[in-house]
């Protein structure tokens, strides 16, 4: 059987995306699917320490990989020292059996940070059902709402900040708080401070979090840094392995609310939506 060596790098949201578009590719073409997730600053949480799932993780060196393996390789870009062959992914509109068929039976190495045309949005709750959050996480989120709400229904916000160019107001979102004093929201965001704004409201709640996103190197948030790939970003962030995990609670609550739009641009956001559409959390 051939293998789809699926890599997941970014923050979790762009490491989920690219986690069901190559499941969706290893189930349409039956082949085998093999994830590698770095653990490096954007992500510093391993694999089965997110998910409960018999799917493999195995170990990945860049500087050997594609000499030992003649992979067809399908990425949003190449952030590799490599001059690697490659073809974009999101640029696959034709059905992916067929796309991968013509290639004469190499394995696919495959690198994505959203969700590719050519996944059947309306089938994807089967790749999300094969990659379920651990039960730590599931049961903390379920605590967590039944503290606050009990049974009632709850509205979510989500406020990125930390390394977002265009973070949204929070002045926005607490005029909608302070204007409904009967309705529940939950808040969530990647800063501590954003979050203690809401805390004057009654009627808010947040996980209470121990970690969060903290800065790799001096300066702002947007401060170029260089990667575990030696890739270049404008994204100062370091993110340990417990502030993965408080947020996955974060996004597990956020996924049983009624979302409000705050930033769709997101992947965090749109992770939450895609877990609520799929009954998965």
């Amino acid at each position: 059987m051939n293998t789809t060596y699926i890599y997941c790098d970014g923050g979790f949201g762009n490491r989920f995306n690219s986690l069901l578009s190559g499941l969706f590719l290893s189930w349409a073409c039956d082949y085998e699917p093999k994830v590698i997730w770095p653990e490096n600053n954007w992500c510093r949480a391993n694999f089965k320490s997110l998910f409960d799932t018999d799917v493999p993780s195995v170990d990945f060196d860049a500087a050997t990989f594609f000499l030992e393996n003649d992979t067809a390789n399908f990425m949003h870009w190449n952030p590799f020292p490599h001059n690697l062959p490659v073809v974009n992914p999101m640029g696959i509109y034709c059905s992916i059996s067929d796309f991968v068929r013509s290639l004469e039976g190499k394995d696919v190495f495959f690198y994505t940070s959203l969700i590719c045309p050519w996944v059947d949005r309306n089938n994807i709750h089967r790749q999300v059902h094969q990659v379920p959050f651990q039960s730590t996480i599931l049961t903390r989120a379920s605590q967590v709402i039944q503290d606050h709400c009990g049974s009632r229904e709850f509205k979510g916000i989500h406020l990125r900040s930390t390394d977002h160019a265009n973070p949204a107001d929070p002045e926005k979102f607490l005029n909608l708080v302070a204007a409904n004093p009967d309705q529940m929201f939950f808040i969530c965001s990647d800063s501590a401070d954003v979050e203690s704004k809401f805390k004057q409201y009654a009627n808010t709640f947040t996980y209470e979090k121990t970690h969060y996103v903290e800065k790799l190197v001096e300066g702002g948030w947007t401060t170029m840094i260089t990667d575990s790939t030696g890739a270049q970003f404008p994204f100062n962030v370091d993110r340990s392995s417990d502030s993965v995990v408080q947020a996955m609670v974060d996004l597990t609550i956020l996924s049983r609310s009624t979302l409000v739009d705050t930033d769709f641009k997101s992947t965090f956001l749109q992770t939450a939506k895609l877990l609520q559409d799929c009954k998965i959390a």
